[in-house]
């Protein structure tokens, strides 16, 4: 594999660097166009100063650091072993590189990674033992671009905060079962969200194997904060814990345990990255999970690595139940379209390559049976399942316990679990109705049916309370 740092000379400096300050102000301006968090932390550390790549395990951590620093020496620049950050999965053979905000990390033909230097000069490369060619994909910040996380207070149109005490569904005593993981900020023990008894513990990895000695009854953390087992929800709404809680309320009534595996990929604030995403994709893999729920994404361009990760569940039979996105502004003029939309959204997106990848929307219906996408949500008539909550509108209904007010959440994010549980709990009862997402239309009750033109055969999957 070759490696090439490239310093830009005087005069394709100042070209270069026109276009791209252009292309930096557009993809700011749209990035606080969607997420004005997101934006502030992608100035700290820009997308495009990490990428991730597919090596082998021979290629340690001291031979990239002492390539990459030959490579700038040679191209006029320095970079010391601490300006080069490698982050390594357990499970697979993906690592993560990120250098200094400044440097550029792009795929580079053939098969090989560009890194682009702030400085000046000629272009200088160096060989990575152990792979002629490379999969490199750019490390893409993502987020569950939540209404609710987006505001200064914290709040959804006046209906309140986040809060303890949620009642936990019921846990029958069954011997039926089937492993479900929550992509998401992690989960909060202790709060009543769901008994631990829903959790299932799961095995890490050493050198790509499951290895018995690592195993964790709260799942794993993929963020760069903390460790690989601190997996508490530290989001100020609990948003993982409220996705698990929603998606564990469609087996009610049911003699069907989910077993739920939270892989934490998002931080505090609701952000994390493509390589914690794909890390806990192989782990769960790995783990025999059989429906993944992924309250999340990104605003962006198709990632070829990304993709792989996707094609690889898919291969394996896994159902991946995705947020279809939101946006943060009111307008009937935004186009919410997945079909059309530009920029993309992440993994929604991949719906139109794989029949189980399903797009996830909250709907309401109007008393002439109209089934439309609720206001800043994504849509598409021909992959996005519709979901509503049993009782409130566009919302869905969380209590802080028996006579207390009730909590009403917002967001694709929380329309995702209901349809995940639907699956996931269709899977168990009924083997070999669900193939693909054509067929879940066929299971859905036409009595759940209006009219319209934003979701798959205008039906809906209602929250079960």
């Amino acid at each position: 594999m070759y490696l090439i740092i490239i310093l830009l000379n005087r005069t394709s400096r100042s070209i270069f660097g026109g276009l791209l300050f252009l292309v930096l102000i557009n993809s700011l301006s749209s990035c606080k166009f969607f997420c004005k968090q997101c934006c502030e932390k992608s100035v700290e550390k820009p997308w495009y100063s990490s990428a991730n790549l597919l090596l082998p395990n021979t290629v340690n951590d001291t031979t990239i650091r002492k390539a990459i620093r030959k490579a700038a020496e040679e191209a006029g620049g320095s970079l010391a072993d601490d300006d080069i950050r490698i982050r390594r999965c357990p499970c697979d053979s993906l690592v993560n590189l990120e250098l200094p905000p400044g440097w550029i990390i792009e795929g580079h033909d053939p098969g090989g990674v560009a890194v682009r230097s702030p400085g000046g000069g000629q272009s200088g490369g160096v060989d990575l033992p152990g792979s002629g060619s490379l999969t490199v994909g750019l490390n893409f910040l993502i987020n569950t671009y939540d209404p609710s996380q987006q505001t200064d207070n914290r709040e959804v149109a006046g209906r309140g905060y986040a809060g303890k005490g949620i009642i936990p569904p019921d846990n029958p005593a069954t011997s039926k079962q089937i492993k479900v993981a929550v992509f998401d900020s992690g989960f909060l023990p202790g709060a009543n969200y769901l008994s631990d008894s829903y959790l299932l513990s799961t095995t890490s990895c050493t050198n790509d194997a499951l290895d018995p000695a690592k195993t964790n009854a709260l799942g794993w953390n993929f963020t760069i904060e903390g460790d690989e087992k601190t997996t508490t929800d530290l989001t100020p709404v609990h948003h993982g814990s409220r996705v698990a809680n929603l998606l564990v309320r469609q087996f009610s009534n049911s003699n069907i345990v989910p077993k739920i595996v939270p892989m934490k990929v998002l931080n505090g604030h609701n952000q994390g990255d493509l390589y914690g995403l794909m890390c806990a994709m192989k782990t769960a893999q790995k783990n025999g999970v059989k429906v993944f729920n992924m309250s999340l994404g990104y605003y962006g361009g198709l990632d070829s690595l990304f993709r792989k990760y996707i094609a690889e569940a898919h291969r394996a039979g896994i159902w991946i139940i995705v947020a279809a996105g939101n946006h943060l502004v009111d307008s009937t003029s935004l186009n919410r379209d997945l079909t059309t939309l530009n920029p993309q959204f992440y993994p929604a997106m991949f719906a139109a390559e794989f029949d189980r990848v399903v797009p996830v929307t909250t709907v309401s219906r109007d008393v002439n049976g109209l089934v439309v996408a609720c206001i800043r949500q994504n849509y598409a008539k021909e992959y996005v399942v519709g979901a509503m909550d049993n009782s409130v509108p566009c919302y869905f209904r969380m209590h802080d316990g028996p006579g207390s007010s009730v909590l009403d959440i917002y967001g694709t994010s929380y329309a995702s679990p209901v349809v995940a549980g639907w699956i996931a709990r269709k899977l168990v009862e009924s083997p070999g109705v669900l193939n693909s997402r054509a067929d879940i239309s066929g299971q859905i009750s036409n009595t759940n049916q209006g009219t319209g033109n934003q979701v798959m055969a205008n039906k809906y999957i209602k929250s079960l309370p």
